[in-house]
């Protein structure tokens, strides 16, 4: 298993912890990671919800849970996604 693998399987975690405490959001992969080009030297992240205070509390969580991984957090509402169409540009994947 690759560190990226690892990063993931954290990531995949905290995710769920987020969902548990009630902050719904679609999350996305982009950048190198999303892509494999290694060496990876961060790891985009985009989390999509209609909702600020989950943003705000899911970027709560990522920054107590993963300081120790190089996370690039961006959040933004679907309106946002959509309007930057930033999906389909940056070649983002749902995790």
């Amino acid at each position: 298993m690759t560190n990226l693998d690892q990063a993931i399987r954290k990531i995949r975690d905290v995710m769920s912890e987020c969902a548990d405490a009630g902050h719904g959001a679609d999350w996305y992969l982009f950048g190198s990671a999303a892509k494999a080009h290694l060496p990876v030297s961060d790891i985009d992240i985009l989390v999509v919800s209609p909702i600020q205070e989950n943003r705000h509390g899911i970027r709560r969580v990522i920054e107590s849970n993963l300081v120790s991984l190089p996370v690039d957090l961006t959040t933004m509402s679907p309106e946002e996604v959509q309007e930057m169409d930033f999906i389909r540009v940056t070649g983002a994947q749902k995790i």
